[in-house]
């Protein structure tokens, strides 16, 4: 059997929006604040641009060589809480700051930039939050943003020996149609090749995986903990709750595997940006990679 390769050149472009919302009245927001945005984010989105609203929230089915995995193409926009989640609700008093990441992925969705920004100033003067389930409305106003490219990376990686990766919002695993409470190397190596392949197959150049690449790394330490994320559909009209995984997990490389290694190290740089698991346009799945013990870097 042909040993399994990884290919991240073709993954996708991205670019990174941060926005700082300053709110004008005391707010009470989700453990996860996001998950209150994604869904007026959207309807800003919608009559600001139709076009970006397709493109961002209800792109076209997949393509014929996602068959089998999924009829559904990942969205090629993700945000995020800059901030760690905590265990309690998000509380800012008035003049607080929510800070948020939006990710654009993707040749097409890096030209509705724009239209996002614009999206944004809409959403802030409209306000966030409701006043059933507990949560409160309140208006921001955008008080700054910064925009840039943030992949393809330049800099040279390092070869490493042992990674962290610590779990900023809530990651949802699945595995026989549950959340895990818990992360193994397989699991996680499965996860990330999903994420990083379907990607690359929507908005890329083509697959990210050729074969089947072995897993690189083993778990060697993973202190973890499960925090529930209360969050309102307005569409199902009731309250959700969705659980995920926060915490840390140490990753030692497998000997053998320098340059499949070196390969996933790519991986999870770029799902730094792209977030991980289930519900990542909602704010889920925000990792942050560090290495810990190093051999070298691989380039000039």
């Amino acid at each position: 059997m042909m040993e399994g390769m990884l290919r991240p050149e073709r993954l996708p472009k991205v670019r990174v929006l941060h926005v700082n919302l300053r709110a004008e009245e005391a707010a009470l927001l989700p453990t996860l604040p996001t998950t209150t945005l994604h869904g007026a984010l959207g309807y800003a989105l919608r009559k600001v641009d139709p076009d970006a609203h397709r493109d961002l929230i209800e792109p076209p089915a997949a393509a014929g060589d996602l068959a089998g995995v999924t009829t559904r193409p990942p969205l090629p926009m993700v945000i995020a809480p800059r901030a760690p989640t905590g265990s309690r609700p998000f509380e800012l008093p008035a003049g607080g700051w929510l800070s948020v990441r939006c990710v654009l992925m993707g040749e097409k969705a890096c030209r509705h930039e724009g239209s996002l920004v614009a999206a944004l100033w809409r959403l802030a003067e409209s306000g966030l939050g409701r006043q059933t389930q507990g949560w409160e409305h309140a208006r921001f106003s955008v008080a700054e943003f910064d925009s840039a490219a943030a992949w393809p990376a330049d800099a040279p990686l390092p070869i490493w020996q042992r990674l962290e990766l610590r779990l900023e919002t809530p990651l949802r695993l699945k595995a026989g149609g549950r959340v895990v409470s818990s992360i193994d190397a397989e699991a996680l190596w499965g996860s990330l090749l999903r994420r990083g392949d379907q990607l690359a197959r929507c908005y890329g150049s083509g697959a990210l995986v050729e074969g089947e690449p072995a897993c690189p790394f083993e778990v060697l330490e993973a202190e973890l903990r499960v925090q529930d994320v209360r969050r309102h559909s307005a569409r199902q009209g009731r309250g959700m709750s969705w659980p995920g995984l926060l915490g840390r997990v140490t990753l030692g490389a497998l000997a053998g595997r320098g340059e499949p290694g070196n390969r996933a190290l790519e991986l999870l740089r770029f799902v730094e940006l792209a977030q991980l698991g289930k519900g990542t346009s909602f704010g889920f799945g925000r990792i942050k990679v560090k290495a810990l013990a190093l051999s070298g870097p691989t380039g000039p």
